[in-house]
């Protein structure tokens, strides 16, 4: 194409549709890299564990290693494994832990560290896409089956405890679309719930993830959100959906809640956090100077006001299990 007369009007028409079309192109495979990154984050599994020198399994934990099982579970054609770990009180609940975006099984070890003496057991999962679950993440869409069918599966028959349902970033979304799945029968059961750095909608921490990336999100991002609802068969505007009506139920069926916040987190915002708290009538337990991954170190070491914020919630549901 010769552009050598660009005071040719036609000229500058050619070279603005061979521009746009470049930028089409440029933005169209951003955004499905975008979808990709999103769908297929790194995986953490034991090999990972073993590079960074943290624990990969609950045996591994120090000072006190954790007994446990390991066992799967199918949903949607796909089979996700399990951490069945013993906790050190017989009569306290079940706690199923979820983790985040881009975490695992792995990086529950240290709140099932911080939860083991108040608990029975401690079910640690990996979510599709994460870890050695097959399959994609697909952004709180199916995972929320998935852990429905975790939780029947763990409640069946194998204890008459109560269980909590604690949920990390998007395991906190994943736990809160679950909560009105539960059949009445198992709703009974629900003990409490504790969620982790959660957002009020899907979109922030997706957008904040990109931006510490110094990746491109203005566009992109918001593409590439279109398309993963396509592909979920879901309404485009769910990751912008506001998830705080989703806790009030919790308050209305007096459901004990705990909610955990680094004051500096820049994935999560500290706002959501509060909102979700006062929706929920929970409690916030703000951990100034942290962010959005270093409230419960790999070293196993709990923070003091963590560990009087979780001994307190676990108190409140005995105190509620005598009433």
């Amino acid at each position: 194409m010769d552009f050598s007369n660009l005071s040719n009007p036609v000229a500058w028409l050619r070279l603005a549709v061979l521009l746009g079309a470049g930028a089409v192109v440029y933005f169209g495979a951003l955004s499905l890299f975008t979808l990709r990154r999103l769908r297929h984050p790194r995986r953490r599994t034991y090999a990972w564990a073993v590079a960074r020198n943290v624990p990969g399994d609950p045996s591994e934990i120090a000072p006190g290693p954790i007994a446990y099982e390991s066992w799967s579970f199918s949903n949607d054609g796909l089979v996700f494994p399990v951490w069945d770990a013993r906790g050190d009180d017989a009569d306290g609940p079940v706690v199923v832990l979820s983790h985040g975006w881009g975490a695992s099984r792995i990086n529950m070890l240290s709140r099932a560290v911080a939860m083991r003496p108040h608990a029975s057991r401690l079910l640690l999962w990996d979510m599709r896409g994460h870890g050695e679950a097959a399959g994609g993440c697909t952004l709180g869409a199916r995972e929320p089956r998935d852990l429905l069918a975790l939780i029947e599966r763990a409640m069946d028959g194998r204890s008459g405890r109560p269980f909590v349902l604690y949920g990390y970033s998007l395991g906190a979304e994943v736990t809160l679309r679950t909560i009105p799945m539960l059949p009445a029968s198992t709703r009974g059961s629900l003990g409490g719930v504790a969620l982790e750095a959660p957002y009020a909608r899907g979109i922030t921490p997706a957008r904040a993830m990109l931006e510490e990336m110094g990746f491109p999100r203005v566009v992109n991002l918001p593409v590439a959100m279109a398309l993963h609802a396509l592909l979920e068969r879901r309404s485009p505007a769910d990751r912008w959906r506001d998830l705080v009506p989703l806790a009030a139920p919790l308050r209305d069926a007096g459901t004990r809640t705990l909610v955990l916040h680094g004051g500096d987190d820049r994935i999560s915002p500290i706002d959501d956090a509060r909102r979700i708290a006062d929706a929920s009538g929970g409690t916030l337990v703000e951990i100034p100077g942290a962010g959005h991954s270093d409230l419960f170190g790999d070293d196993g070491q709990v923070r003091p006001a963590l560990a009087d914020g979780i001994a307190r919630f676990f108190a409140s549901l005995r105190r509620d299990e005598r009433a």
